[in-house]
């Protein structure tokens, strides 16, 4: 009777476990859900494309994106990474908060393919920036 009262008390205690990993699990999902939609809505507004324009070049509908967006959905990682190459920028950018490490991933990216000439040009508009925002922070 003992070891039947036992077992069950562990099952119960394991039991109460999995709820409340699935729990967290769950909160965890919805939080990267909303992550992933709010980076996703705000690369497509800088790719100045509608969420109709999205669907159709990674092969979905207008509600999968809107639901994406919304945090509602999640998307499978191949859908995620044709997301990311129709944005013109990586998966990381898309499933991480914003962060200094995916902007510079989304620049390299961006130069890859740029002559030495544009590179050396897009150089001296960053040091002019630079320059400007660095003054401008020390009049304030």
């Amino acid at each position: 009777k003992k070891y039947r009262e036992k077992k069950q008390n562990q099952q119960s205690v394991s039991a109460l476990c999995a709820e409340i990993q699935c729990g967290i699990m769950a909160a965890e999902t919805k939080d990267l859900a909303a992550v992933i939609g709010t980076n996703i809505r705000r690369y497509r507004d800088k790719a100045g494309l509608t969420q109709a324009q999205l669907a159709e070049k990674i092969g979905v509908g207008n509600a999968f994106i809107s639901r994406v967006e919304r945090g509602s959905k999640l998307m499978k990682l191949e859908k995620l990474y044709l997301t990311a190459l129709a944005l013109n920028t990586g998966c990381d950018a898309l499933l991480f908060s914003e962060n200094g490490s995916s902007h510079m991933s989304n620049i390299q990216r961006m130069l890859a393919d740029c002559s030495p000439e544009f590179l050396s040009g897009i150089e001296d508009v960053i040091r002019a920036c630079i320059q400007h925002f660095t003054e401008h922070d020390t009049q304030e």
